[in-house]
């Protein structure tokens, strides 16, 4: 149900916008199955990240998801951790200071 997110490239301008689109369609999907399962929702978003920058990184969370017990390793923590991984790595650093200059200009 609803949209999927665009697929992310590495664009820390988009990066906010990524994440919030993600959650929005996890919500509307929430009495869906399996749209409530960390992994999956992990691993759904890992599709929708792509770039030739940015392809290790996903390598490297595919790998984490697969050697997780689907029982026992499939709890909230894990979306949270990577909503975190996520943000440290691709948060918008210059956010501020592109606000600020287009302040001084008008």
């Amino acid at each position: 149900m609803g949209e999927l997110s665009d697929v992310f490239n590495g664009d820390r301008t988009k990066a906010e916008a990524f994440i919030d689109q993600l959650n929005h369609y996890f919500l509307l999907n929430l009495d869906i199955p399996g749209f409530n399962s960390p992994i999956k929702k992990v691993a759904l978003a890992i599709t929708l990240i792509k770039g030739a920058d940015i392809t290790g990184w996903t390598r490297a969370l595919g790998e984490l998801l697969r050697a997780l017990d689907p029982i026992h390793d499939n709890v909230p923590a894990l979306w949270e951790h990577f909503e975190q991984e996520f943000r440290k790595k691709f948060q918008d650093s210059s956010k501020q200071q592109r606000a600020r200059a287009l302040l001084d200009n008008h």
